[in-house]
């Protein structure tokens, strides 16, 4: 089993990933158009343009001519560089005691632990493009480091044949990385999950801190990692400090041009309804991301909201390699999930990174009540949302049930795309095992369907480690098999 993205064969790699989601009902269903070309994903999908912008701050010379990443452009990656052939788990990690730091590498079959070094690792990004198969990974004096420390990049490749990392590259004097939101009206009561990087095309989105004025604020950060041996810093956008960052969500490319430099974001901030200042809103502030820098575009409300909500970006696959499967549907992009104080009930919601006034209508999660939403992760396959709140729970998309599964809570979730593989990193002391791997099923008839999680045997995840972030890579596989 390989964990994490998914691509599939020489026909798949020739597209970008996008974003999916299944049917809520059978009216739902729509069918495949062939003029979908769209679309990228946070976790490393492929890019087909190339550009050499040797690094340079504003963007460079960006050429979008359509040679793969890694070939004849100057990227970084040698020609012909070969795709891996197994999944990988990475894991920025530190012992029991909080007193040493480290970054491990597991072995995506079992979880056993390949290979392990001292550093101060805290956050961490794949991208699995053809050709470029790098790992980027945040170094920081601390977990949480204050806005006015500068953090290091390191892009790396791993060697499965050695079981050691060859670095390509290291940028320092970097905005540190914001693994949880720390800015927000005073007092604040509420918090976020965990941040992750967005993987563009030859761009690496992250939430950072930076200091503006004399005051520390959290900002989008944006590097330009053409040229993998000289990854450089692009801009810092400033988030205002009366607004509390929940997420970011991301995808590679634009719909006309799936491998072109850049992409789409959205920052997902939390602030006072404009209807109702009383009340909170989910606000989504996209940014288009392109060789020719960054522009914001039009923000917008998702629905009302208290307590944390979750967001998650899935890929999709091209109309020709889902065309066997039916009930896929065309989706926008992102996931939201959220407790709707209107509705007094969890809702769940897809929406477009690029422009969030493409949103689809909330659906509700009747038997759930709770407030607290770390991370949310989607199975495609099965139409499944993986909540991580006070508890683990499952969800069927289509029909609402929402089953309990763990009791304790694990920092991180991350299901494969197109798979029924779900891995989750524990960063709790009483943890037995850092990162634990389950197989994601279904259970009931149709009319009172669940979704349930088989954890996986002989699993031999190290329980030594209490986790701080958690990246992967897969192999090619055909989806939902």
């Amino acid at each position: 089993m390989n964990l994490y993205r998914t691509s599939l064969s020489a026909l798949a790699l020739s597209f970008t990933l996008f974003a999916c989601s299944f049917i809520n009902s059978p009216e739902d269903l729509i069918e495949w158009e062939d003029d979908i070309g769209s679309g990228g994903n946070m976790g490393g999908g492929p890019a087909a343009n190339g550009n050499n912008t040797g690094g340079a701050p504003s963007g460079g010379n960006d050429n979008t001519g359509g040679a793969p990443s890694g070939g004849n452009d100057n990227t970084g990656g040698a020609p012909g560089q070969p795709a891996p052939t197994s999944g990988l788990i990475v894991l920025a990690a530190q012992n029991k005691t909080l007193t040493e730091r480290f970054l491990t590498v597991l072995d995506a079959q079992d979880g056993s632990e390949l290979l392990r070094e001292k550093l101060p690792a805290v956050s961490l990004a794949y991208d699995g493009a053809p050709g470029r198969f790098a790992w980027f990974i945040f170094t920081s004096s601390a977990i949480s480091p204050e806005a006015n420390t500068r953090a290091e990049l390191q892009v790396r490749r791993y060697d499965d044949q050695d079981t050691q990392w060859l670095t390509l590259s290291k940028t320092a004097s970097l905005p540190p990385p914001v693994l949880k939101s720390t800015q927000g009206a005073a007092p604040r009561t509420e918090d976020s999950g965990l941040f992750r990087p967005a993987v563009l095309n030859h761009r690496l989105a992250y939430i950072s801190q930076t200091i503006n004025n004399g005051i520390a604020e959290q900002s989008l950060t944006i590097l330009n990692t053409s040229d993998l041996a000289d990854v450089s810093l692009i801009s810092s956008e400033r988030i205002p400090v009366n607004e509390t960052i929940l997420g970011l969500v991301g995808r590679r490319g634009t719909e006309l041009d799936a491998g072109s430099v850049g992409g789409s974001l959205s920052v997902l901030v939390g602030r006072p309804c404009l209807d109702d200042p009383a009340k909170r809103c989910i606000v989504a502030r996209p940014f288009t991301v392109s060789k020719g820098g960054i522009d914001e575009l039009q923000a917008d409300s998702l629905g009302t909201y208290e307590g944390v909500p979750a967001f998650a970006s899935t890929p999709v696959l091209p109309p020709e390699v889902m065309r066997p499967f039916p009930n896929v549907i065309k989706s926008l992009g992102a996931y939201a999930i959220f407790y709707d104080p209107t509705s007094t009930s969890a809702q769940w919601l897809q929406f477009d990174p690029a422009d969030p006034r493409r949103s689809q209508n909330a659906s509700s999660l009747p038997n759930s009540n709770s407030k607290v939403f770390y991370n949310f992760a989607v199975s495609e396959c099965l139409a499944a949302g993986v909540v991580s709140s006070l508890t683990l729970d499952a969800i069927h998309l289509a029909n609402g049930n929402v089953l309990g599964i763990d009791t304790q809570s694990s920092s991180v979730i991350s299901i494969e795309p197109f798979q029924t593989n779900l891995l989750t990193m524990d960063s709790t002391l009483v943890a037995d095992k850092v990162v634990k791997a389950f197989q994601i099923e279904t259970i009931g008839g149709i009319t009172d369907k669940k979704i349930t999680l088989a954890p996986r045997s002989n699993w031999q995840s190290p329980t030594d480690l209490v986790g701080v972030f958690i990246a992967q890579r897969t192999v090619d596989q055909a989806p939902c098999k």
